[in-house]
């Protein structure tokens, strides 16, 4: 008997970490389907400089662990790191929305690998 209580440890630690793993690919799947992060995605896509500095963008992704939301009724709040990909070079943009009946992007910064961020919109 003592012999399985090693075991049965082993077993909880291997569900808990597994029960984290799909937890956290639940979380990233939901976030990364959101009208919250379609709507920075199609910033991201749509604005002149990142076009500029990248070329044309061929895919947006969210940032792993670069996802927060939270929503009350009509209203929230996200911040997302995007994973932006051109047919030039690729980079992340750091985007912050507010939701009030529609979201809004508030702020957002490109993080060039090269080179110092540059701030795409920033709503006070």
């Amino acid at each position: 008997m003592a012999q399985d209580h090693p075991k049965r440890w082993k077993r909880w630690i291997a569900i808990a970490v597994l029960a984290t793993v799909a937890g956290v690919l639940l979380v990233h799947g939901v976030i990364s389907r959101s009208d919250a992060f379609s709507v920075a995605s199609s910033f991201v896509q749509g604005h002149p400089v990142v076009e500029k500095t990248l070329g044309k963008v061929v895919e947006t992704s969210l940032s792993w662990g670069g996802g927060q939301m939270s929503m009350s009724g009509d209203s929230g709040s996200a911040k997302f790191t995007v994973n932006v990909e051109g047919i030039k070079d690729s980079t992340r943009v750091y985007v912050e929305l507010r939701k009030r009946g529609a979201w809004e992007i508030t702020y957002a910064r490109m993080l060039p690998s090269s080179g110092e961020p540059i701030l795409l919109k920033d709503v006070q």
